[in-house]
């Protein structure tokens, strides 16, 4: 599977905090001119990858689409949303991963490392209190990686003519495995 419309040159508009932490602003594209929208709409960009420990605690990607007029009206009537896709580590295999490791190290054992298991969540976002979201549980990463490109792969079927409707979109998230009681509109 093949996504060709990743963008290498530029990112996603984050912002890193006096602490040294990273905001990550989903929301600039709503004060962009309609010249400018142009730059996120229909490409996705790196939002986030974050490793520690062997562990890939943040790997998401985000883009800008354009949505029909039943999605724009739960999401405040904004026609251009956020899109956004994250994998990270499901918080007890991560715990079980990283105790193994230390008693490995500490110990000088050789204990075999559990498998670390990852959830993911499909996000249209909204300034406010709505969204469409779904999400996928206790996978490996490899394979919501392929989940991820397969989504990416439908979604990038939508343009400015072709719209993207989020109902359909959480239903294409449960086609391809995500929990069907993880709907999430909020």
């Amino acid at each position: 599977m093949i996504v060709n419309n990743i963008c290498k040159k530029r990112e996603w508009k984050n912002e890193v905090r006096s602490d040294g932490s990273t905001y990550y602003d989903y929301y600039f594209t709503y004060s962009l001119k309609r010249k400018e929208l142009g730059k996120y709409l229909n490409t996705w960009f790196a939002d986030g990858f974050n490793i520690t420990n062997g562990i890939i605690y943040r790997d998401s990607l985000i883009t800008l689409k354009k949505v029909d007029s039943d999605t724009a009206l739960q999401l405040y009537r904004r026609p251009f949303n956020p899109l956004s896709i994250i994998i990270m580590p499901e918080y007890k295999s991560a715990n079980e991963y990283l105790k193994v490791l230390k008693e490995n190290e500490k110990k000088k054992l050789n204990k075999k490392l559990p498998p670390l298991l990852y959830t993911m969540k499909c996000h249209l976002h909204s300034i406010d209190d709505s969204s469409y979201g779904i999400w996928w549980d206790n996978y490996s990463i490899e394979d919501l990686r392929n989940k991820r490109f397969e989504l990416m792969s439908w979604i990038n079927k939508f343009d400015t003519k072709n719209l993207l409707n989020g109902e359909n979109l959480l239903d294409k998230g449960i086609e391809l495995g995500a929990n069907p009681d993880s709907k999430d509109y909020g």
